[in-house]
């Protein structure tokens, strides 16, 4: 029997000792990489404790008997599957063998040197907070003893006792006896607590004689003895995350705003916190996760850690010793179904030196973890800048149609020099084109068009003295007044007269104009003159100084050059007619009729026009429809019929027509801007402000758009910028309303003309903002009284959080 436990002793120690090459110097590098995944965030740490249980001794005399046995030890974990310690046992035997008449008393201690193997991590992997845990252990060390053996009740040997002889004496204390022995162990740890574990040991010692027991009796020349112990383990130095998360209470967290709020589709969010002096471990960790949650999901934020003294890793450090402070801030993008949330913080503290981890899962996989109870920070979210009113401006394509037209004839008269009296017989007078051209301007007015008045400019050639030519051209201007009243005259009397005239010189106006001589008349008369030396002449005129040498020079010149006289002063001495008179056309009554009726009688810019006179949205719709038909490659038909259906909500027809316009006419800044528009209405705010910066650099004023879209941007003193004077808009009272000036928003809204519920509402929230209760409540019953889906938003609306509970507001929103 003595022969097999040591043969069971030697196979344990052969195990245990073939595992240890292997673990160190194992091949593949994904095994090792695989260990150092799941020993990463081990900490080292001290322990000690103690076992009271039996000691068990297989000698020669008989089998095991039981004694009693206790140690004590200290040691240290150095990694999640090796450590070392030191032992110090005790242990008294008494073995009756009956059939040999033999008995031994015998008392003992030894020390030890130990390696513990964690078998559960070795072949698990490190997992902390593990419940059970299964070990092994393996060392050498020396025993002290001494054993006194009986026969027949009397004492015949006693062997390290310092009465024995001296060949029984030892080296040891009180002459014991000194033996080497090789421990080999196994136990089963259970974790009480973070700091305690409770443990069952059995250990087989290996000694290197056989005098345990006093005798010898068997062949084998070793006795074995062993130990099993029911004890208390104490882990110290690795920092008390228990302590830490029993006081969380004390670490104070505060969240900016109290109510958070959305700008430019961002929710920003800044957490500030102190740590009180002596709460921090300096060997932990703290991983703190922000959260917004609300009904259906949440969201999680990114992460921040604080982090102990003694710990490696980013994060910010709080002393132990004074405590300390810390700052959070982040940026999370604004989904809708955070308006009614709240947002939490889910503390986790964990022991850290090397590694410091940067989310929950990797600490769970990890680490030596205590979950805290999650704590509210802030409730969320004002969106109260969503509430963008979509009026942007669409750019109507212009019709084009002129409702006053002035069609103009002209003809003129001609003089002989120095005169202003009525000649035909002078030549220019008597010439066929002058006489045509006269002939056109009298049938001109006989058609009996409104006349709008008749010019009469009066001219003189520049070769005479300056001042009589002056009255010469008024004189002429005159004379030619004198000639059309009595032509006119004549033409109203005739019997076929289309003339609605009574009196001529009260129902015509005739505006006389006398300029002098006409010295650009006779400048471009010379240049478009055949004379040869026509370029001497001009710089001779331009060279002189005054009007005076300038007509001398003429004079000079007429001497020179006969052909001046002949051709090129005559028709400078004239008087002018104009005659003007406004188009006939279409009323605008007229025009709507037939755009309504017969819209073939119609012209594309007469169409477009009557469009513009009717302001039911279908109608509209109908007469461009109408221009469609009649003009195929009308854009401006299929620009405002895309206004119109964005008008009436019809989104998809707007969006066909406006790309049909944007393909008949490329770069149009009228299409482009109600392209943005559309984007707009379809809350696609990103793509309506690339197209109102196009539409801008186009040539369009889209600054009230652009100013819309700072608003979403969350730029709110651009967005007023870019509004410029804007007045009594509800955009601009939002964009005050979110810089903070909430009185000049409110005056803003009070003085718009459209009560609309939108109006109403935004003023709720200022009676809400600056605790005007009765203001409050007004004006959020007139927005539910116009709107009363507006109901279930206030009742959720984050803006009326002070009032949620109050029995007026319930009623309201219920």
């Amino acid at each position: 029997m003595k022969k097999i436990n040591q043969i069971i002793l030697k196979t344990i120690a052969i195990t245990v000792f073939a595992i240890i090459p292997v673990i160190f110097y194992g091949q593949g590098t994904e095994e090792k990489a695989e260990i150092k995944v799941k020993t990463g965030s081990f900490a080292p740490y001290w322990f000690s404790g103690g076992h009271i249980g039996g000691n068990f001794l297989f000698g020669d005399i008989s089998g095991y008997e039981f004694g009693p046995g206790g140690d004590m030890y200290f040691g240290r974990q150095l990694t999640p599957i090796f450590g070392l310690d030191v032992r110090f046992y005790r242990a008294i035997d008494e073995d009756r063998g009956e059939s040999l008449n033999r008995t031994f008393d015998s008392d003992l201690y030894d020390f030890t040197i130990n390696t513990k193997v964690n078998f559960s991590n070795l072949i698990f992997g490190f997992k902390p907070n593990r419940l059970i845990s299964v070990h092994g252990l393996i060392g050498f060390g020396q025993v002290q003893f001494r054993s006194t053996l009986f026969e027949g009740g009397k004492q015949i040997r006693i062997f390290g006792d310092e009465n024995s002889p001296e060949i029984d004496k030892g080296g040891g204390f009180n002459s014991r006896k000194v033996e080497l022995i090789v421990p080999v162990g196994f136990g089963v740890d259970y974790e009480l607590a973070e700091s305690w574990d409770l443990n069952l040991d059995v250990t087989w010692k290996l000694s290197e004689s056989d005098i345990l027991d006093a005798s010898w009796v068997a062949d084998s020349k070793k006795d074995v003895y062993s130990s099993l112990g029911l004890g208390l383990t104490y882990k110290f130095g690795q920092g008390s995350i228990k302590s830490m998360a029993k006081k969380f209470d004390e670490v104070t967290i505060n969240a900016t705003p109290k109510v958070l709020e959305e700008h430019g589709e961002k929710i920003k969010v800044t957490i500030k916190g102190n740590v009180p002096e002596k709460y921090f471990s300096k060997k932990s960790a703290m991983c703190l996760t922000p959260v917004l949650t609300y009904n259906g999901g949440e969201t999680v934020l990114p992460s921040f850690s604080l982090i102990g003294e003694d710990v490696s890793g980013d994060g910010t450090l709080i002393n132990n010793k004074t405590g300390g402070s810390f700052t959070y801030y982040t940026e999370v993008d604004y989904t809708p179904e955070m308006n009614n949330s709240e947002l939490i913080i889910r503390p986790i503290v964990y022991k850290a030196e090397d590694i410091v981890y940067s989310n929950l899962e990797e600490i769970k996989a990890s680490a030596t973890f205590i979950e805290i109870g999650k704590r509210k920070l802030a409730d969320g979210v004002i969106y109260t800048s969503e509430r963008i009113f979509d009026n942007e401006n669409m750019i109507i394509a212009y019709h084009n149609y002129v409702k006053e037209n002035i069609i103009t004839k002209n003809s003129g008269l001609f003089y002989q020099v120095n005169r202003h009296n009525l000649n035909w017989r002078v030549p220019m007078n008597k010439a066929p084109e002058s006489k045509e051209s006269l002939n056109k301007i009298f049938d001109f007015i006989n058609e009996g068009w409104v006349i709008k008045n008749i010019e009469l400019n009066g001219w003189a050639s520049p070769e005479g003295e300056e001042t009589f030519n002056e009255g010469l051209s008024e004189n002429r201007s005159k004379t030619a007044h004198k000639y059309m009243l009595r032509k006119i005259k004549q033409l109203a009397k005739a019997k076929d007269s289309k003339l609605n005239i009574n009196n001529v010189e009260e129902d015509i106006t005739f505006v006389l104009n006398h300029y002098g001589p006409d010295w650009n008349g006779f400048i471009d008369a010379i240049t478009t003159s055949d004379i040869a030396d026509k370029n001497i002449i001009l710089n001779v005129v331009k060279s002189a100084a005054t009007p005076d040498k300038k007509e001398q020079e003429i004079r000079n010149m007429i001497v020179i050059y006969p052909e001046i006289e002949e051709n090129i002063l005559p028709p400078l001495r004239r008087s002018d007619i104009f005659v003007n008179c406004y188009e006939p056309k279409l009323s605008s009554e007229e025009i709507v009729k037939f755009a309504t009726s017969d819209p073939s009688q119609l012209d594309g810019k007469e169409l477009m026009f009557a469009a513009t006179l009717i302001n039911d949205l279908n109608t509209k719709l109908a007469i461009y429809k109408d221009v469609i038909s009649l003009h195929p490659k009308c854009w401006s038909a299929y620009n405002n019929l895309g206004m119109v259906n964005i008008e009436l909500g019809n989104y998809d027809k707007a969006s066909k027509f406006l790309a049909k316009a944007n393909e008949l006419t490329e770069n149009n800044g009228k299409i482009i801007n109600n392209l943005g528009v559309l984007a707009c209405k379809l809350g696609n705010y990103k793509e309506a402000g690339e197209h109102f910066l196009k539409a801008k650099s186009l040539g369009e004023n889209v600054d009230y758009n652009l100013g819309v879209i700072e608003i979403e941007n969350g730029n709110y003193d651009k967005a007023l910028s870019l509004f410029g004077n804007t007045k009594c808009d509800y955009n601009v009272a939002l964009a005050q309303m979110m810089t903070g000036n909430i009185e000049a928003a409110e005056k803003t809204l009070k003085c718009t003309k459209e009560n609309t519920a939108e109006t109403y509402y935004l003023l709720a929230i200022i009676g809400s903002r600056t605790t005007n209760t009765s203001m409050m409540y007004e004006y959020l019953l007139k927005a539910i009284e116009k709107c009363p889906a507006l109901k279930a938003q206030a009742k959720a609306d984050r803006e009326f959080i002070n009032y949620e509970n109050e029995a007026d507001f319930i009623a309201l929103v219920k």
